[in-house]
């Protein structure tokens, strides 16, 4: 997984694999475990590397578990990679569209961060 410095630099990624036939391995989309705005491409030694941004960040004694009702995915995340992708998990994306869920995170503020600094503060 590699965490870019903005959701441009993710965008921007994601327009230049999409310029790669073949190369989109899962669209973009967020997780709704950890809130990850983000698309996976293959790379050159055929695996799939994630790039994304704005993942939820904490130690694991302060995180709270919780359900999640909707699968893996809140919206997004098509998975080309996969010969078919299950009903189950599209019609889970659809019933977080129609209720409006949205994740309980924001970016942390990395549009402050920028230019050229890290997004985990320790640059």
């Amino acid at each position: 997984m590699m965490e870019l410095y903005s959701l441009d630099d993710v965008g921007q990624a994601t327009t230049s694999a999409q310029g790669n036939e073949g190369q989109v391995a899962v669209t973009l989309g967020r997780h709704s475990g950890d809130y990850m705005t983000s698309f996976y491409a293959w790379n050159p030694s055929a695996f799939m590397t994630e790039y994304g941004l704005g993942g939820q960040v904490g130690r694991r004694r302060d995180l709270e578990a919780f359900e999640r009702p909707y699968g893996p995915s809140i919206w997004g995340h098509d998975r080309a990679a996969l010969a078919r992708e299950t009903d189950e998990a599209r019609e889970m994306r659809m019933k977080a569209a129609e209720t409006g869920c949205a994740s309980r995170s924001r970016y942390r503020g990395h549009h402050r961060l920028m230019p050229g600094t890290c997004p985990c503060g320790t640059a």
